[in-house]
C-alpha cells in the first residue's frame, strides 16, 4: 500500500474510520449447524429402545362381494357385423332383450343380484353399444359393467 492511497477521506476503509460494519448471516456455519443436529437426532433415534405394545385382535376386513352370493355376470359382446355374442352365443339384436329378462329373472329367484358385463371386438360400433346398455336398463338390471378393452370376436 502506497501512503498517498490514504491522502482523502473515501480511500480510507470504513473499519479504521471506527464506522460499524454490516451484520452478515453466514451460511456455512448454519448449514453445519443443522447437520449437527440432523446426525444428533439420528443417532438418537437409533438408540431409542423399541416400545413393546399390547396384543391385540383388530377386525379384519372382507370384501363386499365374498357377502353377497357370487353369480357369473351374463356377457354381451357387440361385434362388428350388428350381431351379439351372448355368453359366447351368436345372437340377433333383436332377440337380447328376452335372454336379459330370463337371466334376471333365473338370478333373482336363486337369490342373487344380475350382472351384466358390456364388451365388444375391436370393430364394433359405438350405437350398438348404447343399444345393448339401454337394454340392460329396460330390464331394471343396475348393475352393468363396460369393459375397456376388446375382445376377438365370439370370445
Amino acid at each position: 500500500m502506497n501512503p498517498d492511497d490514504f491522502d482523502s477521506e473515501k480511500n480510507i476503509p470504513d473499519l479504521l474510520k471506527g464506522k460499524p460494519r454490516k451484520p452478515r448471516i453466514e451460511l456455512v456455519p448454519l448449514i453445519n449447524l443443522i447437520f449437527i443436529l440432523f446426525v444428533a437426532g439420528a443417532l438418537y433415534v437409533a438408540t431409542m429402545e423399541i416400545i413393546q405394545g399390547l396384543p391385540a385382535k383388530l377386525p379384519v376386513a372382507t370384501h363386499y362381494l365374498d357377502m353377497v352370493p357370487m353369480e357369473y355376470p351374463l356377457l354381451l359382446q357387440a361385434s362388428s357385423d350388428r350381431s351379439v355374442y351372448v355368453d359366447r352365443k351368436l345372437y340377433d339384436i333383436s332377440e337380447v332383450s328376452k335372454i336379459i329378462e330370463h337371466y334376471k329373472q333365473a338370478t333373482e329367484k336363486r337369490g342373487g343380484k344380475p350382472r351384466v358385463l358390456i364388451t365388444g371386438d375391436d370393430r364394433a360400433s359405438y350405437g350398438l353399444f348404447v343399444q345393448l346398455i339401454d337394454k340392460v336398463k329396460g330390464a331394471g338390471i343396475e348393475s352393468y359393467a363396460l369393459e375397456t378393452n376388446y375382445r376377438p370376436t365370439g370370445r
